[in-house]
């Protein structure tokens, strides 16, 4: 039981990257073989098939209770799956973490043994990669010969095996040899800028996090403004640390895929379900159906990983389906694309949908070299005399020129490049893999050179051997140097978009607050005008009445008259302090109608630049800002409430009363003449009054409209002003950020243009260059290279670099030439 635990250990470990590699499958079943575990195969193997993440907890416990020397063969066989591959990944390292929290194993013995392995990994790839493979030199004189009386087929087949020969010698090894020594330097490059990076969004985080906590409130009872600001900010903070941690994740993950691809040149093989990959899988290295168990090859939904010819194959999951766990097999596959030299798209001639060219979209930023084999899916089993007219003519397939030849599929695919890679690096090479599989049965062994011929793989094969040869350096520093200044470029655009963002969004805010200043100061004085004409029409229609006042109250004695009129006052005044709470009150719902559309207006603005590339987190929360600014809406109201209880001009009434108290008790010769005199004089005392009350409360009006102003542009002022600066800052704290974003892709695009000018060179000249020599570089990601150099550069090398690569490279030389 003990050993099914540590098998089944294993293969968490394997899948545990994503990679099932060929040799840690032989290692699982030489496990399982020596230790008589065949009646736990299934479960262990189910484990490759990803079922087996829910009972990790039970196995952890399971293992726990480990003896001593079981425990000593789980950690000697775990260093095994890990370092075999001369790389300790992320995830790998992750298992072995709660691994040894679960058991209690000392995690420095698995990390010295996982060590060991590596090292002795690196020694063994290193006599593998020097055992030379060619043949001899009679051998090659025998094809040589045999070629020169060959034809049609044969003879290309032929010529296919001699320089097969020629691209397998001691010079393939050497360009490997050097292909590794440069991925060496390159990777410590990739990982010095990297940190870098990584090292400078940790410091953004910090101050982050440090303006958060100095704009916390310093009282112990907060306003409501204080505390919805600072709500606000944190709200921001939190977003902007989110990105921050994504982008560390993404940092990372670059790091730990670039440690990876420099240990070995890559191919990555994708394409849809059933265009061929598992039959090339088969052609490159025999293996087949048994690569993981039986029955288990098309159920796992991982990358495959073997060695071809010192090569890293790595066959991707078909393109087209879901798995159970929500990851479809297009972001499995994608996720190889840092660590590939090549990527190999297999593609059928009954079947090239546009589906495949907007799948190498998605990898044009990554701006690798593709080769699309265009497979003849063709059946030459059945019926019996298509094998026979194959064995005829076993290139009429590729050399046919009726309406079903190749040339109007490889002229589709042209275009689908054309339109979905940018024109980028991309070979296509048609071959027969059904003639290569059957040239690899015995029970087609007789037949096996006009089938292997027929096939055309030997171009692919070559193909490839010359991309290591020739380009191999090139390639492997494109890979490490090239792709991450892309994926940096693209961290950098997002960065700076964001940064943009923010102070185009500072700069709204703040042409918001000039607009609802103005706003406040045509609201105030058109509604200090309409409570003025107001004003002027209470007075007027208090004066029409006046007389007939006079008339019908002259001869009330003292207190009726003083009741009387206490009440009519109290009556207008009522009126008039009524009219003007309603125009405050009017003024107040167009400014917070003003505002709310300002906000509004900001919202949409921060959304849809939100939208347009800055990942899931949104540094502009709308609902915050509301809440925020609800301070400052509810202040029109709260200043009608003030006004309502500004002490009113009273005084007045009582001059009134008192003049018309004097009216009525004084003595008159003549009872017409007395009432005339008495009714003109109160009139003339009533308009006085209401000349008074309406002075008075010209001059209220003037105070409270004033302070109804002022209020709300100190409110504006605080709030609005306050969220615009945070905006603004938050802006300038991407800067360090951004900056060591920027001056990595600069390094990174130094370094790559010295690797071009060694390949123009066809020399090494890196190690013996002081740093103030390297070139200078303006370029354009995947379309432009721009090099200014001492350094002679040989003309036409540079032509082969572009072809390589596929983008214009132009070369500045800089006069005091170095040698």
């Amino acid at each position: 039981m003990s050993k099914a635990a540590i098998a089944e250990f294993m293969a968490h470990l394997v899948i545990a990257d994503e990679h099932i590699h060929s040799d840690q499958i032989a290692m699982l079943r030489d496990f399982i073989d020596t230790y008589g575990l065949g009646n736990n195969q299934k479960d262990i193997f189910a484990v490759l098939e990803g079922k087996g993440d829910k009972h990790f907890p039970e196995l952890l416990e399971q293992l726990k209770h480990l003896s001593p020397e079981d425990k000593d063969i789980l950690i000697q066989n775990a260093a095994a799956i890990i370092g075999f591959n001369r790389h300790f990944a992320k995830e790998e390292k992750i298992a072995i973490a709660r691994l040894c929290k679960a058991t209690g194993i000392d995690p420095a013995k698995i990390i010295g043994a996982v060590e060991n392995i590596i090292s002795e990994a690196k020694k063994a790839n290193e006599e593998k990669v020097n055992v030379d493979r060619s043949l001899d030199d009679f051998g090659e004189l025998s094809l040589k010969v045999r070629r020169f009386f060959a034809t049609g087929a044969k003879r290309e087949y032929l010529s296919s095996k001699i320089r097969q020969n020629e691209l397998s010698g001691p010079e393939y090894a050497d360009a490997i040899k050097l292909t590794n020594r440069i991925a060496e330097v390159d990777c410590q490059l990739v990982e010095t800028q990297l940190q870098n990076c990584s090292s400078a969004l940790e410091e953004t985080r910090k101050q982050v996090r440090h303006n958060l906590r100095a704009s916390k409130p310093s009282s112990d009872a907060p306003t409501e403004e204080e505390t919805g600001f600072h709500d606000f900010l944190k709200d921001l903070a939190v977003s902007l640390d989110a990105q921050a941690r994504d982008s560390l994740a993404e940092i990372q993950e670059i790091i730990d895929k670039k440690r990876r691809a420099k240990n070995a040149f890559t191919i990555a093989l994708m394409g849809r379900t059933k265009a061929g990959k598992s039959t090339l899988h088969y052609v490159m290295t025999g293996e087949g159906k048994d690569f993981i168990g039986v029955g288990a090859e098309r159920t796992t939904r991982f990358n495959r990983v073997y060695e071809w010819e010192n090569l890293k194959i790595i066959d991707t999951p078909g393109i087209g389906a879901a798995e159970a766990g929500g990851r479809t097999d297009e972001e499995i596959a994608l996720s190889v694309v840092d660590t590939a030299d090549v990527i190999c798209y297999v593609v059928t001639n009954d079947s090239v949908q546009e589906v495949e060219f907007k799948f190498l979209s998605k990898i044009r930023d990554s701006n690798k070299p593709v080769f699309i084999l265009l497979n003849c899916k063709e059946n030459l089993q059945s019926p019996p005399p298509k094998y026979k007219k194959f064995l005829k003519d076993p290139l009429h397939w590729y050399n046919r020129s009726d309406e079903h030849n190749l040339q109007g599929i490889i002229n589709r695919i042209e275009s689908g490049v054309a339109t979905y890679y940018d024109g980028g690096s991309v070979a296509v090479i048609p071959v027969h893999l059904m003639a290569a599989k059957m040239a690899r049965e015995e029970r087609y062994e007789k037949d096996r050179g006009t089938l292997d011929a027929g096939s055309r793989m030997n171009a692919f094969f070559n193909e490839v051997r010359e991309n290591v040869i020739e380009l191999g350096q090139l390639r492997k520093s494109q890979t490490l140097l090239d792709n991450t200044a892309c994926r940096l470029a693209a961290m950098a655009r997002e960065v700076s978009q964001k940064r943009q963002t923010s102070l185009r969004l500072a700069d709204d805010i703040q042409s918001k607050l000039t607009k609802l200043r103005q706003q406040v100061k045509e609201r105030t004085e058109k509604n200090q005008v309409s409570f003025l004409r107001e004003l002027r029409s209470i007075v007027e229609h208090e004066r029409s009445l006046a007389l007939e006042f006079a008339s019908e109250n002259y001869k009330l004695k003292q207190k009726e008259i003083e009741r009387y009129w206490k009440k009519e006052a109290d009556r207008v005044s009522a009126e008039i302090q009524e009219k003007l709470s309603t125009q405050v009150k009017k003024a107040s719902d167009e400014v917070q109608s003003y505002v709310t559309e300002a906000i509004e207006d900001i919202s949409i603005g921060a959304d849809y630049n939100v939208n347009v590339g800055f990942g899931d987190y949104s540094t502009f929360n709308t609902r915050r800002l509301t809440s925020v600014l609800g301070v400052l809406i509810s202040t029109g109201g709260s200043i009608a409430l003030i006004v309502a209880g500004v002490t009113n001009p009273w005084g007045w009434a009582a001059i009134g009363v008192g003049a018309l108290i004097s009216i009525g008790s004084g003595f008159m010769t003549s009872k017409e003449e007395k009432k005339r005199k008495a009714v003109q004089h109160m009139k003339t005392q009533v308009d006085k009054s209401l000349k008074s009350l309406e002075d008075e409360y010209k001059k209220h009006a003037r105070t409270v409209f004033s302070e109804f102003r002022k209020k709300m542009d100190e409110a504006i002022e605080s709030t609005i002003l306050k969220v615009s600066m945070q905006y603004r800052s938050s802006a300038e704290v991407v800067v360090t950020y951004l900056d060591s974003l920027n001056s990595a892709i600069d390094k990174l695009n130094r370094q790559f243009a010295i690797r071009i000018i060694e390949f123009t060179r066809e020399e090494s000249i890196l190690e013996g260059l002081g740093e103030e020599s390297y070139p200078a570089v303006n370029r354009q990601l995947g379309q432009r290279i721009e090099i200014s150099t001492h350094l002679p550069v040989p003309n036409d090398r540079i032509l082969r670099a572009e072809q390589a690569l596929k983008e214009k490279i132009v070369v500045k030389n800089l006069p005091g030439a170095i040698s």
